[in-house]
């Protein structure tokens, strides 16, 4: 066991101490006196004149830094949180003076395992949390990045924000209806490999696409070769029969310039039709069972489709409600009228001739 025959007044009275590891050691590390608790704790029995870096290794590479604290006094020399056998201690070596002729160091060891195993555990729960909150904040950009191009962005803002699944519900309002069909495209379509056959469409959905969403137009659908947008949907636009125009008029030209870029590519070009129409409109969700679209529905634009079917390659036809929207804006002539099946009033086709400058 360990020597307690050298002790001064003041360790006797600690040396019982039992929350306290105690010890002293002489300048040269030797130690000279240990409580019940150091033996214990550093897991020697018998350790009266050992060396103290042989006890606590963590001490090798100080012993003149701690000689000198011995031989001259400073503040103490601490380890937090110190690792050994099975314990985490708070490590404490500070000089003191219990004879004349002889100076010592008093060696404190403070079990802190539970303090440091609660902060480990806190620590790891911090970093599971960090965790996991960075792959919601992945799983969510993942998210918004996918809805985005599949809906509008105000319809995915609330799908993301919001804390209810989306149901089969519209709501009425003015819109302007936007489609644009590729001309010979069934000729396209033959000529092509099926990889080549996306890689055209794709390229024109991109012209077509910037274009549209440049004008604050939402993308609805794409049907084979052909693409449907709306204007004045979901977001209200009080302009939305002049955003709809201006974008077909941005997309022509796009496309124009987009033929020389696509030619060295070796890709056939395509050319579009465009039809516009303003009017009445259901918008919102439709579907049933676990998957839904958001859509729009209704005559208006079933005549902004048509309107598009009847115009040349190149060509911008728009409904007579969006050409009197429209006022000395853009530059137009009167086309024809038409009666179609299952429609009791006719519809008036104008073509788009070129936007004029603001007065």
């Amino acid at each position: 066991m360990c020597d307690r025959r050298y002790a001064d007044g003041v360790f006797r009275l600690i040396h019982n101490h039992s929350r306290l590891a105690l010890a002293l050691a002489d300048a040269r590390l030797r130690l000279r006196h240990a409580n019940a608790t150091f033996c214990k704790w550093v897991g020697y029995d018998e350790i009266d004149g050992a060396w103290l870096p042989d006890l606590l290794p963590a001490l090798v590479g100080v012993e003149h830094h701690l000689f000198m604290l011995a031989m001259q006094g400073g503040a103490p020399f601490t380890i937090p949180y110190l690792a050994h056998n099975g314990r985490f201690f708070d490590l404490s070596i500070e000089p003191v003076a219990i004879q004349d002729s002889e100076s010592f160091l008093l060696i404190t060891l403070l079990d802190v395992s539970d303090r440091a195993r609660l902060e480990q555990e806190l620590r790891q729960q911090r970093n599971e949390l960090m965790m996991q909150r960075a792959a919601l904040r992945r799983a969510r950009d993942h998210l918004d990045y996918v809805l985005r191009r599949f809906v509008p962005s105000s319809v995915a803002d609330a799908l993301i924000e919001g804390t209810h699944a989306p149901t089969p519900v519209g709501e009425q309002r003015i819109a302007t209806m936007f489609f644009a069909d590729a001309r010979g495209f069934t000729a396209v379509a033959e000529a092509c490999s099926v990889e080549e056959l996306f890689d055209v469409l794709n390229a024109h959905w991109a012209v077509l696409v910037h274009e549209i969403r440049a004008q604050g137009g939402t993308v609805i659908q794409y049907a084979g070769d052909m693409i449907m947008a709306a204007f004045n949907v979901p977001d209200a636009q009080p302009d939305h029969a002049m955003r709809a125009t201006r974008a077909a008029f941005n997309a022509r030209v796009a496309l124009d310039t987009f033929a020389e870029q696509i030619a060295e590519r070796g890709l056939p070009l395509l050319r579009f039709g465009f039809g516009l129409h303003t009017g009445k409109i259901m918008a919102g969700y439709v579907g049933g069972g676990e998957f839904y679209q958001y859509a729009t529905i209704g005559d208006t634009t079933n005549v902004a489709f048509y309107l598009c079917t009847q115009a040349p390659p190149g060509a911008i036809y728009a409904s007579h409600t969006t050409w009197s929207s429209l006022g000395n804006q853009v530059a137009a002539r009167f086309v024809a009228q038409k009666m179609v099946k299952n429609r009791r009033e006719p519809i008036l086709m104008y073509e788009l001739i070129e936007l004029l400058p603001s007065v």
